[in-house]
């Protein structure tokens, strides 16, 4: 008795091939709303005690800036990885020379 064993066949759906082609703005991303989302979570509490305690610390601010750092190269990454076009007034391929 033989057995024949097949290649597995591991496609990748026609919806998910589309949209890794066609671009799109990066604010339709969802990955983008992701991280302003995260960032505005990481920031709340910050805020929130800042203004329980009546004041704002240096502390306070520079942890904001870490998140936002942070953010920032999160986004620039999300741009670099391609198939996403921003507005005119931001840095990043522009939806005229996207394909």
């Amino acid at each position: 008795m033989s057995i024949t064993t097949q290649p597995a066949n591991i496609s990748t759906p026609d919806i998910h091939r589309q949209s890794s082609t066609l671009a799109k703005s990066l604010f339709t991303s969802k990955t983008f709303w992701g991280i302003v989302f995260t960032t505005v979570a990481a920031i709340a509490p910050i805020v929130g005690k800042s203004i329980d305690a009546g004041k704002f610390s240096g502390s306070d601010l520079s942890q904001i800036v870490v998140i936002l750092c942070g953010t920032g190269a999160t986004l620039v990454g999300r741009v670099g990885a391609g198939n996403v076009y921003t507005p005119d007034f931001m840095p990043g391929p522009k939806k005229e020379k996207m394909g």
